[in-house]
């Protein structure tokens, strides 16, 4: 409601004295004190474009476009909620409301691709959200969204929650169209069937009469209201000079309906009012269900989204206090307990629990929380009081960035949607020339004008190659769904395509294929060394370390009650080990030729040959140049390893170890899983030459690793995934993300790769199936336009319904979640 015909906030009706208050620099009227003070806030807020875009027409842009209607996306606070900083950039997600086919999605990249700024932007068709990375620095967010604003869109930028809301919306809005178009189109298709009955059994022509102009009214609700999305449509792509599928089914709805009208006002001549009701209801009813095929595939991010508590118990020297969520800032110190989930990530500092990560990892089985380990947003704490500081909160939590990921997922597209993208944009053009043919044929061949008209109209409908869009977007959606629910972040469509064409799987050691979590077995020191200063001298260098080695020697130390940390200029050398100043003296913990170098102890050498040959890492250490002692670590073989090793075997692919671990260590866990390949002692630069080697020869490589070394050949590799215990480094390198510390889920990733591009070939050779059977029939006056409507349809909700159907858990998945998170690459009852 406009502000003058009442309150400027509420719009209800001003009392004989309203209040008034000052708002953007003019004197506005309220009705009560307590619109005055929200609008008082709104404008502190720096969000006055609320009411801008609150008096815009429902359905179509404000004409002409307001300046600086969405200005107040560029505050700072605002901007970090609705464009987190990624790697340097920007990326926002925009819903884009009134995107309907193809081309719509081809004029929406292209106008943002040539901003200045624009470093991406990727558009999806089943999701209508489109994934912008740009620099805030030469193109701000309001310029992104008024670009689409002027191409006839409705942008609205999301954040990871609101974008089940605005699925929700349209839903909401689309039943209600449907819902009218339903109630008018059965009324009319009565009325329609007495008509018929009147063409047998006679009728009076002043009942005729009456029965039509009935019809007519009936109708014109369908046609001035359920049909507007298409009529929007249809104007948006005329006014961009860009022909639609919105153009054609606006011009045959228009065409069946005009002509009826006409013939009802001379008087004389058939008319096709139920053929208009039902052609918009039944095309309507189409978009609905696409709309709740969206909805349905954003409830695994809303579930993500909703995890994470909306307050949280912040200690601090006055005691502890509950604050709002978004208030929460890094080095905070958070209580939580039993029953409680954490509200960011974070570290234990205090305390011991048991944890339910299966939100994050899809796995049941709790898993054990005390001092020192990482723990995520939205889990559940079961049993323990926990005191934890804050690493990351807000957008930049693992729960929040993994919403984001799937969200830009659904926007990158395989090869085989673009190529559908490509052939549907000129097919547009190609139907509507068909459509032209057949009215000229028919009247060529001397057919009435009403019998022309419909064969024409019916090309129009039954040829929209709305499925041919969906193709890829629905399979890609209920992919990246499925993989979501079972623990696999797959960062797009494109990824799940080169997930298909995987010809060689390699697999790092440590943390991979074992399961990173090392002991110490051995530590023996050099004369005049104890054990105690052995260990204690190594946790010291090794507490700032991520690497699994060096948490299993921070671990041994506090389990011996020793001081860990003190070391100063701390540095990880990639591949070798870590080094640091404790008491002026330089300490390096790692590999022999980086640690003791030349002067490495014959009697040290000696112990560490037999630790080596039983698969045992050996550790060395030293200060001051001289080696100190060395410590043996072992790590356990995953139990699910030797089956996901199997089940790659099975599906035609060659697994190979590649790991910086010596040949002795490598080879028992090798030929304990069943792989042959072994490539040891190669350090991260080898790794990326051995991606290279391999891909010059014709194969296409996936990378699986978890650690900082494993960063340059995850990068190099045709796909690269990488494990959920792993750097921050490694999961930014790789294509995908298994959040779990399970193996099994790589080789479900690989085979969703498969399924997905074999969904993608099915739908697209049933969508040109389908035209190609059906457009002749139309041209032949086989098909009404009733009929057209129903197939076409029925071709979109096939092809949606087939794929996302992919994405509802089945008994399997049920199955292996009440089995303490077993998946189909966990190891089998009784397995080793």
């Amino acid at each position: 409601m406009s502000a003058s015909a009442g309150c400027f906030h509420c719009g209800l009706p001003l009392p004989r004295k309203p209040f008034r208050e000052t708002f953007a620099g003019r004197e506005r009227a309220f009705c009560c004190a307590g619109c005055a003070l929200v609008a008082r806030v709104v404008g502190e807020a720096g969000l006055e474009a609320i009411y801008l875009r609150r008096d815009e027409p429902s359905g179509r842009p404000a004409d002409p476009p307001t300046p600086g209607r969405f200005a107040a996306c560029d505050r700072e606070e605002v901007l970090d909620r609705l464009a987190p900083l990624s790697r340097g950039a920007r990326e926002a997600t925009i819903r884009v409301e009134g995107i309907h086919c193809a081309p719509c999605v081809w004029l929406i990249e292209r106008a943002l691709a040539a901003m200045p700024g624009v470093h991406r932007a990727c558009v999806s068709f089943a999701t209508h959200r489109a994934a912008v990375t740009f620099d805030p620095a030469t193109v701000p967010l309001s310029a992104i969204l008024e670009r689409v604003a002027e191409l006839g869109y409705h942008p609205v930028a999301l954040t990871p929650g609101s974008v089940e809301t605005a699925l929700r919306d349209e839903h909401r809005r689309l039943l209600v169209r449907m819902i009218v178009a339903v109630a008018c189109a059965m009324n009319v298709m009565l009325i329609s069937a007495a008509l018929y009955a009147g063409d047998f059994q006679g009728m009076d022509p002043a009942l005729r009469r009456f029965l039509e102009a009935a019809a007519f009214a009936l109708t014109i609700p369908l046609v001035g209201f359920s049909a507007r999305p298409f009529y929007t449509g249809a104007a948006r792509s005329l006014r961009n000079r860009l022909l639609s599928m919105d153009v054609l089914i606006a011009a045959g709805i228009s065409v069946v309906f005009g002509v009826s009208a006409l013939h009802l006002l001379r008087g004389r001549g058939e008319v096709f009012f139920d053929s208009t009701a039902m052609v918009i209801t039944l095309l309507l009813a189409g978009r609905w269900l696409e709309a709740r095929f969206r909805l349905a595939g954003a409830d695994a991010i809303g579930r993500l989204i909703e995890a994470a508590p909306a307050t949280a118990r912040v200690l601090s020297d006055g005691g502890a206090q509950m604050l709002p969520g978004e208030r929460l800032r890094t080095g905070d110190l958070v209580e939580v307990r039993p029953g409680e989930k954490l509200p960011a990530d974070g570290v234990v500092v205090e305390g011991e629990a048991s944890v339910d990560e299966s939100m994050l990892t899809g796995e049941s089985r709790p898993v054990g929380k005390r001092p020192g380990d990482v723990v995520s947003a939205g889990t559940m704490n079961l049993d323990g009081r926990l005191a934890c500081r804050v690493t990351r909160a807000g957008a930049e939590t693992t729960v929040a960035r993994i919403a984001r990921l799937i969200e830009q997922a659904q926007a990158r597209r395989p090869r085989l949607q673009r190529l559908a993208d490509a052939v549907t944009a000129p097919f547009v053009s190609i139907v509507a020339a068909l459509a032209l043919a057949t009215l000229a044929g028919w009247l060529w061949a001397g057919a009435e004008t009403e019998a022309a008209v419909r064969a024409a109209v019916s090309v129009l409908i039954v040829a929209c190659p709305c499925a041919l869009g969906l193709a890829a977007p629905t399979a890609v959606l209920a992919a990246t769904v499925r993989g979501a629910r079972s623990g696999v972040v797959i960062k797009g469509g494109d990824v799940l395509e080169r997930l298909n064409d995987v010809t060689h799987v390699l697999l790092d050691k440590t943390g991979t294929l074992t399961e990173g979590k090392l002991h110490v077995t051995d530590a023996i020191p050099a004369p005049g060394v104890s054990r105690d200063a052995l260990l204690e001298l190594a946790a010291s260098v090794e507490a700032a370390s991520q690497h699994p080695l060096g948490r299993a020697l921070v671990e041994a130390a506090r389990e011996a009650g020793l001081a860990t940390g003190g070391v100063d200029a701390f540095r990880a050398v990639s591949g070798l080990g870590v080094e640091g100043t404790r008491s002026g003296e330089p300490v390096r913990v790692g590999r022999r030729a980086f640690a003791a170098g030349g002067d490495a102890d014959l009697d040290l050498s000696r112990a560490a040959l037999p630790l080596e040959t039983q698969g045992r890492t050996v550790v060395w250490i030293s200060q001051g140049g001289k080696a100190v002692g060395i410590v043996a670590l072992e790590d356990r073989v995953r139990a699910e390893a030797a089956e996901t090793i199997g089940r790659l075997r099975a599906m035609g692919l060659r697994p190979v170890m590649v790991t910086g671990d010596a040949e002795g260590p490598a080879r028992v866990v090798a030929d304990a899983i069943g792989i042959d390949e072994v490539r040891a002692d190669v350090s991260p630069e080898g790794k990326e030459r051995l991606v290279h080697a391999l891909t010059a020869e014709g194969a296409r490589v996936c990378v699986v690793g978890d650690g900082i070394n494993d960063g340059p050949a995850l990068a190099a590799a045709h796909v690269g995934i990488a494990q959920g215990s792993g750097s921050d480094l490694a999961l930014e390198a790789a294509d995908a993300g298994i959040l779990s510390d399970r193996l099994g889920p790589v080789a479900d990733a690989l085979a969703l790769g498969r399924w997905t591009v074999r969904r993608i070939r099915r739908n697209l050779g049933l969508s040109f199936a389908y035209n190609v059977l059906t457009i002749p029939l139309a041209m032949a006056g086989l098909v009404s336009p009733l009929v057209a409507a129903a197939l076409m349809s029925a071709s979109s909700v096939v092809v949606s319904f087939g794929s996302i159907l992919r994405a509802v858990p089945g008994p399997r998945d049920e199955a292996a979640r009440g089995n303490q998170g077993a998946s189909r690459g966990a190891p089998a009852p009784g397995g080793a």
